[in-house]
């Protein structure tokens, strides 16, 4: 009912309730208890397969899971495939957590997969395991241990198409993806000739052994018809201007019929560029749509260093723990003592009311000293 319902996590919980009552009931060594073992791992990476293909990772990884831990040796018996299902297995995980973008978490995956098939010489597709390892090292830019991980694929792919000459349809698309990627990976090793022998071998292979038989196939073979006329394309426009530098490189002969001089029109011979000097051979390959002649613009002017900042002057030193002291103050003197003395006249002094009042004492009243005389100065 719960497969029926895609509710892959609960069908899972429950076959390990059944699997639970198979050990109570049959015991360990039963070879239905570790068939029910085997096919509850196979369960779990199917329906991962299908929930990652829906979005829904949370189940898929949930039930990848419940698949490694029912492969560990210490927790159930060692029935005939463990260590087969243990591999793919990982390599689900591999292609999970690649899905997910954590490519570190996908190659030590990758790596653990590849340790077990090549310790127990147990695999149930190796090609798969190395091209999904060629992949991950490529997305690290490890270009050349990823050509090699993808050339084990095809060897494997190779000999695995010479033991039945009638292969599935999924090994047909391996056989494809791996002449693809090998391409790819000679494109990113600047091995462009290499490289498009593997995509014409791919060609071959897709028009060949997938053709039209399904929409899988045919979205494949279109895809790569794609890429090759694209990259035909970019290599014509490559080519097209290597030729044109080639061309221009080598450009000895042009003429010039009529020569501008004088505001008027004179005729040259055919000149050579062996012949012509600089500014001759410009004008030629000008004339010949070569080069194109510009004027020059006029230098411009280079300004002068800006004037030196006046120095500043130096600071007088900080003299540190010394009390201070007051300048020597000096009393002033009177003020008549500082100035020209009062001369005499008559008998009176010169000079301003307020100088004769310092100088003869109060003054009495107006009357008494107006006619004296006083010259105000």
């Amino acid at each position: 009912f719960c497969y029926a319902y895609a509710r892959f996590v609960e069908a899972a919980e429950n076959l390990e309730q059944a699997i639970s009552v198979r050990q109570q009931l049959l015991g360990d060594d039963h070879e239905e208890f570790l068939r029910s073992i085997e096919s509850y791992v196979v369960s779990c990476n199917n329906w991962s397969v299908q929930c990652m293909s829906k979005g829904n990772f949370t189940a898929a990884l949930e039930l990848l899971k419940k698949a490694e831990a029912m492969t560990e040796a210490d927790n159930v018996p060692n029935y005939q495939r463990r260590v087969v299902l243990r591999a793919v297995t990982f390599n689900n995980l591999c292609c999970y957590y690649r899905s997910r973008g954590k490519q570190n978490a996908a190659l030590q995956f990758a790596e653990q997969c590849l340790r077990i098939e090549q310790h127990y010489k147990e695999a149930e597709n190796a090609a798969r395991t190395y091209l999904n390892y060629g992949v991950l090292l490529s997305t690290t830019g490890r270009n050349g241990e990823a050509l090699e991980q993808i050339e084990k694929a095809l060897a494997v792919l190779h000999d695995r198409e010479r033991e039945s000459p009638e292969v599935n349809l999924e090994t047909s698309q391996m056989l494809v993806v791996a002449h693809y990627n090998t391409f790819v990976e000679h494109l990113r090793l600047k091995q462009n000739a290499t490289g498009m022998q593997a995509l014409q071998k791919a060609l071959q292979v897709a028009g060949r052994k997938l053709g039209e038989s399904t929409s899988q196939s045919s979205n494949l073979t279109q895809k790569i018809k794609e890429v090759q006329i694209e990259l035909e394309k970019r290599l014509e426009q490559k080519a097209a201007s290597e030729r044109f530098r080639t061309t221009a490189g080598s450009f000895e002969v042009s003429q010039i019929f009529m020569h501008f001089q004088d505001s008027q029109a004179h005729p040259w011979r055919k000149v050579t560029l062996d012949e012509a000097d600089a500014d001759r051979a410009q004008e030629i390959l000008s004339h010949s749509k070569q080069i194109t002649l510009r004027r020059k613009r006029p230098p411009l002017e280079v300004p002068l260093p800006p004037d030196e900042p006046p120095a500043r002057p130096r600071p007088r030193p900080k003299v540190q723990n010394q009390a201070y002291k007051m300048p020597p103050m000096r009393v002033p003197d009177r003020w008549w003592d500082s100035r020209p003395k009062l001369l005499k006249a008559d008998g009176c002094f010169a000079g301003s009311p307020i100088l004769c009042q310092h100088a003869r004492g109060s003054w009495g009243s107006w009357g008494s000293w107006k006619g004296q005389g006083l010259v105000a100065t």
